[in-house]
């Protein structure tokens, strides 16, 4: 790693830590470094919507009923937004249960698509 790089990762970690973000920061420094630019959220609120995104997709790939292969999932200020294919209504409900269940989650927005 060159200097540069180690001082700038060394000031992220310390604005994390010192804005309160600090838990989040192992998952979420890269992701809020570069969309920070052209993303009206808080640094925070990236972070947290990351780590909502990687559990929501995480929980639906582990469900055997929901196979999560053509849902794509997004979050921005808490609201989930699943958007894609599903093969019958009850994994359309339950893809919207696991996004509900996961903590920091407002709202979901359904969008999946029952039938290919």
């Amino acid at each position: 790693m060159n200097r540069q790089f180690s001082t700038f990762f060394f000031l992220v970690v310390s604005a994390f830590m010192l804005s309160g973000c600090g838990v989040a920061v192992v998952g979420g420094a890269a992701y809020g470094g570069y969309k920070v630019a052209e993303d009206e959220r808080s640094i925070c609120t990236m972070v947290d919507d990351s780590v909502i995104l990687t559990t929501v997709k995480s929980k639906m790939i582990a469900d055997e009923f929901v196979k999560a292969r053509h849902i794509n999932v997004d979050v921005s200020n808490g609201v989930v937004y699943l958007i894609g294919t599903v093969d019958t209504s009850s994994q359309k409900r339950m893809a919207a249960d696991i996004a509900r269940s996961v903590e920091g989650v407002r709202r979901v927005e359904n969008k999946l698509i029952v039938g290919h």
